[in-house]
């Protein structure tokens, strides 16, 4: 059985493997994902960026010299422009162009594995969308421009439509319903930090960690451990009562 390694698990990566698991036959090859940077430790063709040097079908390597069974694809990769009027001109290294260009690259894959051609990676820019804050957006398109909810709303679901299997999409669109509906968790991330503090801080300790993300100390003299200790000694022995001393 051929053994498929795929290096970097970022959305290239992650895509190109599901995609791989996804359409591969049984016993037709097995793949392996790992997320180790290797741009700059092996003897890949790099360029003048330190991006990997590939071919319009995302192989490695240039047209009169390619390197045999090797791919790159997403922020690493130096994938020709196709769609751009520049000559020699990159695709951007953003998620718009490593999601798609992980998807092509499992297809290619799959292509060579079953004695076909690839096909070289084209893409034209679908326009730009951005959030600004909950329920206001912007979208634009040559000239056309949308604000406000719309826009927000084409954000969300072009994020939904990106995440892979129906299982995901579910998930994610439920969470950001309930958001919608009962509004979002919110916890403190000095909690997160020092959870074990409300614990064994008093009242006032607290209120100043919350001011502070990371502070240093919870008061003069009084630290988590030396806090934990003290509460310990404040209980009476077992069987003790705390003010006679008298079996409860």
């Amino acid at each position: 059985m051929r053994r498929i390694l795929i290096v970097g698990g970022g959305y290239a990566g992650f895509y190109a493997a599901w995609k791989l698991e996804k359409n591969l036959r049984h016993h037709e090859a097995e793949v392996t994902l790992v997320d180790p940077v290797i741009a700059r430790h092996t003897d890949f063709p790099v360029d003048e960026r330190g991006f990997v040097v590939v071919r319009p079908d995302l192989r490695v390597g240039t047209e009169a010299e390619p390197v045999a069974d090797a791919w790159a694809a997403g922020d690493d990769a130096a994938v020709p422009d196709l769609a751009s009027p520049v000559p020699g001109a990159r695709t951007v290294p953003n998620a718009q162009h490593a999601y798609r260009q992980g998807k092509l690259l499992a297809r290619n894959i799959i292509a060579t594995l079953r004695g076909r051609a690839p096909k070289p990676y084209v893409h034209h820019s679908l326009g730009a969308i951005a959030t600004l804050g909950l329920g206001r957006g912007i979208f634009q398109y040559q000239r056309l421009v949308l604000k406000g909810l719309p826009a927000w709303l084409m954000h969300r679901g072009y994020h939904v439509l990106a995440v892979p299997t129906w299982e995901r999409k579910v998930r994610v669109l439920a969470v950001w319903l309930t958001q919608a509906l009962f509004g979002r968790d919110i916890l403190s991330l000095a909690s997160m930090q020092h959870p074990r503090v409300a614990f064994v801080a008093t009242p006032n300790d607290r209120g100043a960690l919350s001011r502070e993300s990371a502070p240093r100390s919870l008061g003069p003299g009084l630290s988590p451990r030396r806090g934990w200790r003290r509460s310990c000694r404040s209980f009476p022995p077992r069987g003790r009562s705390p003010r006679s001393g008298s079996p409860a």
